[in-house]
């Protein structure tokens, strides 16, 4: 039979296939395992990003900030100070950290199966998953970079909207840096 060690397996009619796959955990079932009358489980995880970018004033000083989490617990958190921009050029901004973090350690790419990034920008949200056009000319450049690194971490990722309390970490980030820059 075929065996992989540390996965728990069980007999194929005692375990039926799920009609859909939960949220976050997907199973892969190996054809030999099939064929030997036992289906082994591999949990598949996804990548939890959390990003968000702020502006005092449109445009105004800001900073954006990016939170990369496994399941609980968090991996990597930072904030940048950008400058002068307006809100949403940071929250574009928070997004490309975060995927340029991703490119220069793919290391914490290894044991998942994509990528979700979490926003309370319902605007980079649609126009990053296709559904607005990007009309605004600084605004193209931004979504060109971030889908050129997408491309190149070779996972699938989403993007979804929460309301600001789903995104409170990167939030709280991004203004404790623009708070110790306005000191």
């Amino acid at each position: 039979f075929f065996y992989l060690p540390n996965l728990p397996y069980r007999p194929l009619l005692a375990h039926p296939l799920p009609k859909s796959p939960p949220p976050r955990l997907y199973s892969r079932h190996i054809s030999a395992c099939l064929k030997a009358h036992y289906c082994c489980t591999i949990p598949l995880m996804t990548l939890t990003i959390h990003t968000d970018g702020g502006s005092r004033g449109n445009p105004g000083p800001a900073a954006c900030a990016f939170v990369i989490a496994a399941g609980n617990q968090t991996l990597k958190e930072q904030a940048f100070y950008l400058g002068p921009t307006t809100n949403t050029q940071a929250e574009y901004q928070g997004v490309l950290k975060a995927l340029e973090h991703l490119k220069l350690h793919p290391h914490l790419l290894a044991d998942f199966s994509g990528l979700e990034f979490i926003l309370d920008s319902e605007l980079i949200v649609h126009q990053l998953n296709g559904r607005y056009k990007i009309k605004h000319p600084d605004l193209l450049p931004l979504a060109q970079s971030a889908h050129a690194i997408i491309a190149s971490l070779q996972l699938p990722v989403t993007f979804t909207h929460v309301l600001r309390a789903g995104n409170k970490r990167a939030d709280f980030l991004l203004n404790q840096e623009l708070d110790s820059k306005a000191l």
